[in-house]
């Protein structure tokens, strides 16, 4: 069994185990031995892989679940109230939260590395993963999505480098203290939680300054929120970008046969051609994190461009569901501005016909927050279609729908746009509306994927 650094623990239940973050722990644990457990409101692709492994679920939470634990997990989504941590108190069960459990098993190991940043997290985890990976490293990955190599959240490796992500929602990575860190990016987000940049930028600077006083940071110095705190860093930082200087760059970028090409300058050296199979100019500066981190670590650069190009991508990024000289299924994780206009460019540089951007808003916080930046990201695409919004941990905000952005949209004069409150009823609205080679973006950290099977009904 693995050292966790709780005495005496065997039996670990997790409350909303289902969640990408959760079900990648509980699984991890598993299959160190302990006995797992846990509960969410509803059945999922993540419970359903679960419950093969042999995890009892529980659908729905209730006082009745929680009995003969030592420890419980929960995320920082769940309520005080909830009735499973309500038993765990009357029956004095240990309580933390995700991120803690997560903080003990990145200090595991000799060395740990944290992937934050707004965005780029997941595919930067799991490319730095495949590159560890080709250089024998054997790393324990916990990452924020399904990798396509390893078909889960998390890889098993019995080397010597845990590599994690580490959000900043709640404040949960500075809980985690790794040993070196990437930092992809600072952008507005999580309001709800921060209230402003100036708190996010301070956050992500008190993380930084949290690692090991031997540790570094990789950074990305095109991003300018980067760029503003790199002055009150106090740990060793080594740079990387496209367009502003830095010790790692990418130079004479081009598509050649589907693959993104470019070459890899450091220290003003151009030194290897990097080949990568995922589309977008995001993914190249995810690659240059990567990359970054790896020679730090010593890795070879013909190990680093190996496994950078056996990189297959991370399940709901940019993933292409079905693809013939019909027409082109894809489904997309964006859920901020920022990660929607990557993900259209992407699109409308690697595709010639026209683009229909299905966007299913997360959280009504964040569409409050940012609706007429959604609108924006959003005129990109030739036809967009906006669902109701997922609620994920919130209630209702009044006057906050799905209609905000739609209006937005139409006031700033897009002719091709719909509002579909019913996901379930997307399939028909696009049966009416597409045209032969159209390429549809599903984009959305909630549910939008589950329209995937009446889609391709009608596309078919």
């Amino acid at each position: 069994m693995a050292e966790i650094k709780f005495p005496e623990i065997k039996n670990v239940y997790f409350v909303g185990i289902g969640g990408v973050g959760m079900s990648g722990l509980a699984e991890l644990l598993f299959k160190w031995g302990f006995s797992v457990s846990g509960s969410d409101l509803e059945i999922s692709e993540n419970t359903i892989r679960l419950k093969n492994l042999g995890i009892p679920i529980a659908i729905g939470h209730s006082k009745e679940n929680v009995s003969n634990l030592d420890l419980l997990v929960h995320t920082s989504a769940t309520n005080n109230d909830n009735p499973e941590l309500v038993k765990a108190r009357e029956l004095s069960i240990p309580i933390i939260k995700r991120a803690e459990m997560l903080g003990q098993i990145m200090n595991m190991k000799k060395s740990s590395i944290g992937v934050s940043g707004t965005h780029g997290k997941t595919t930067t985890t799991s490319m730095l993963s495949r590159i560890f990976e080709q250089a024998k490293l054997d790393p324990i990955t916990i990452v924020g999505g399904v990798d396509r190599t390893f078909k889960s959240t998390v890889r098993l490796g019995k080397g010597d480098v845990v590599i994690s992500e580490a959000d900043e929602y709640d404040h949960s990575f500075l809980k985690l203290k790794p040993t070196n860190t990437i930092v992809t990016s600072i952008d507005c987000d999580h309001l709800d939680d921060y209230g402003t940049l100036k708190n996010i930028k301070n956050s992500f600077i008190k993380y930084i300054n949290s690692i090991d006083c031997n540790g570094f940071s990789c950074v990305c110095t095109d991003d300018q929120n980067i760029q503003s705190i790199i002055p009150n860093l106090k740990r060793k930082v080594i740079t990387y970008g496209i367009n502003y200087p830095a010790d790692i760059m990418a130079e004479y970028i081009r598509s050649e046969r589907g693959f993104t090409i470019y070459d890899l300058k450091i220290n003003n050296k151009i030194v290897s051609q990097i080949r990568l199979k995922v589309p977008g100019e995001h993914n190249i500066y995810n690659s240059l994190g990567a990359i970054c981190v790896a020679l730090e670590y010593g890795i070879s650069i013909d190990n680093i461009q190996t496994g950078i190009s056996n990189f297959n991508g991370v399940e709901r990024r940019f993933q292409v569901i079905e693809e013939n000289d019909k027409y082109v299924l894809i489904d997309d994780y964006a859920h901020h501005p920022v990660e929607i206009t990557a993900t259209l460019k992407a699109a409308k540089i690697n595709w010639k016909n026209r683009v229909i951007a299905v966007f299913q808003p997360h959280l009504f916080s964040r569409t409050k927050f940012f609706y007429k930046e959604f609108a924006r990201s959003l005129q990109i695409a030739d036809v967009v279609v906006i669902l109701g919004i997922y609620p994920a941990r919130e209630k209702p905000i009044t006057g906050v729908t799905g209609r905000l952005i739609y209006d937005e949209l139409r006031n700033n004069k897009h002719s091709n746009v719909y509002y579909e409150e019913n996901k379930f009823n997307l399939a028909g609205l696009i049966d009416k509306i597409k045209l032969p080679q159209d390429k549809i973006i599903t984009m959305g950290a909630g549910d939008v994927w589950q329209t995937h099977g009446e889609l391709l009904k009608i596309l078919k």
